[in-house]
Order: structure tokens, then sequence, then C-alpha cells
């Protein structure tokens, strides 16, 4: 029993330093939020970073103020933003601004205390898939999304997700 254990424990001690090692980069958002990319991001526009990983898999954070953009303030957003109602006006807003690509129904839900949001899709002409993870900061909407080749597996989706951190 006890050297079931030990080796259960080195198994996950391994698991921890394999994710340790994988080189990625802590970047500071903004003075609320944080992540890892596989490399060092670079902004395509003022309010998008990319990171090509090796493997292809580009790794996307958007940050949009829906203040700025839509006029909304946080105490709007309050009594709106946890409603599947305001969801789906943001998937179709992301729609609108991508052509050829599908969205799944978008999916609210808490992170940390703060409203998020989940969807995926791709771009079937393109053999893209798009995973996208969204968390509602204030009046800041930060949105995280993973792009690959259909079909690829994306081995470090999931640590890319939860490397999002609270400054």
């Amino acid at each position: 029993m006890k050297k079931t254990f030990l080796w259960l424990i080195l198994i996950v001690l391994s698991i921890k330093v394999a994710h340790a090692q994988t080189g990625w980069i802590n970047y500071k958002l903004d003075n609320k939020l944080s992540v890892k990319f596989p490399v060092t991001p670079r902004y395509i526009n003022k309010n998008t970073l990319f990171a090509m990983a090796t493997d292809s898999s580009a790794y996307i954070v958007t940050i949009v103020d829906l203040k700025e953009s839509d006029g909304l303030d946080s105490a709007g957003l309050v009594s709106q933003a946890g409603t599947q109602m305001f969801a789906d006006s943001l998937r179709s807003s992301m729609l609108s601004s991508m052509a050829g690509y599908i969205l799944s129904e978008i999916t609210v839900g808490k992170w940390k205390s703060f409203i998020s949001y989940n969807l995926n899709g791709g771009n079937i002409s393109q053999e893209i898939t798009l995973e996208t993870f969204m968390v509602l900061l204030g009046t800041k909407l930060y949105g995280l999304s993973t792009i690959l080749r259909t079909g690829k597996p994306n081995n470090f989706k999931n640590y890319y997700f939860s490397s999002l951190t609270l400054n």
C-alpha cells in the first residue's frame, strides 16, 4: 500500500514538473489579469494579443471595454451580464465579425466569482477549430481563444485557459 501511494505521489509530481517545464511566459494583460503564452505574444491591434506555438496552435487574448464599445457601465452590466440573452448577444456580435465561422451555443458560468462565458466553433472551409473562454471584470470583457487545424489535438488548451490569474 505504501509503495502504491509513493508511486502515485511520484507520478503526480512528475506531471506537475512537466507542466512547470513547458517554458510558457507569464504575461500581464493589465492591472487586473495575467495569462501564460507559449511564446511572447504580439499585438495584432490595440485590443488583441496573438502567440503562435511550435505546433501551429494559436493563442489569442482580446480585451473589449464594453463601456467604450457599447456604452455599458458596470451598473448596467451587473443586471444583464449573467443572462442568457446577454450571452447570446455576445455570440451574435462575434459571429457578425467572423465570416465563415460557425459557433456553438454560448454558456454562462462563473470564474472566481466573476461572470464567464464558453463557446467553441470553427471555420469548415479553412479547417480551423476555435475554443473561447471569456470573463467579465468591471466593464472589460477578456476573451481567451485557441485556434488550431481541425482534427489536430491541442495539448495545452487547458493549461492556457487555467493559467488565467488575477493580479
